[in-house]
């Protein structure tokens, strides 16, 4: 028997009083392309290229000095759609070579737009079970009802001159589309897990 890595993720669409309207949790199975290179870079203590949110190629190299490089990084602030959990329109398959959402909500008050808070974490050490998890509410404030139909999580990294690179390192295709009302907010929960 070997030990696993896995992913899941929670959906909640929430009032403004912040009573639950709709909730859905299942397996994510959605570790692409540039986590494994980003944990090839770390092994390996190596460089290796994968392609940026923007559709740029990166190379995200092994750290080098602890002040100016880093690797794999999930944390996000409040009003930026760049880092941390992202929420999208789209809803074509995802595939392991996936660098961006297909359609992304961005950050702002206009049609199809919504706003980004601050993204939790929070670890747990269990007897069978050790996870990372990632939780966010996004809400909106457009005027209308905006359909969320995919969700995944940036990373961002530092190169080794120092400058800071996107990337996307999960992507999901909900089983049943979130429709967020004008005032409501979506929580998205991201748990990465390992389990004996």
């Amino acid at each position: 028997m070997f030990n696993t890595i896995g992913t899941s993720i929670k959906v909640r669409v929430l009032n403004p009083d912040g009573s639950c309207v709709y909730e859905k949790e299942e397996e994510s199975k959605s570790l692409l392309r540039a986590f494994s290179r980003t944990m090839w870079a770390i092994f390996k203590s190596a460089s290796y290229t994968l392609v940026g949110i923007d559709g740029t190629t990166e190379d995200i190299t092994k750290p080098f000095d602890a002040t100016d490089s880093w690797l794999l990084i999930l944390t996000a602030v409040a009003s930026n759609d760049d880092r941390g959990i992202v929420i999208g329109r789209g809803d074509t398959a995802v595939a392991l070579d996936d660098y961006c959402l297909e359609t992304l909500i961005v950050e702002g008050t206009s049609t199809n737009q919504m706003n980004y808070l601050l993204q939790t974490e929070s670890t747990v050490e269990g007897a069978s079970e050790d996870y990372t998890e990632l939780k966010r509410v996004i809400t909106n404030n457009s005027g209308a009802t905006i359909v969320v139909k995919e969700a995944g999580v940036h990373a961002y990294f530092k190169d080794d001159m120092a400058v800071d690179k996107y990337c996307l390192i999960m992507r999901d295709i909900l089983s049943s589309e979130a429709n967020v009302l004008q005032g409501q907010s979506i929580e998205v929960t991201y748990k990465i897990k390992t389990v004996l």
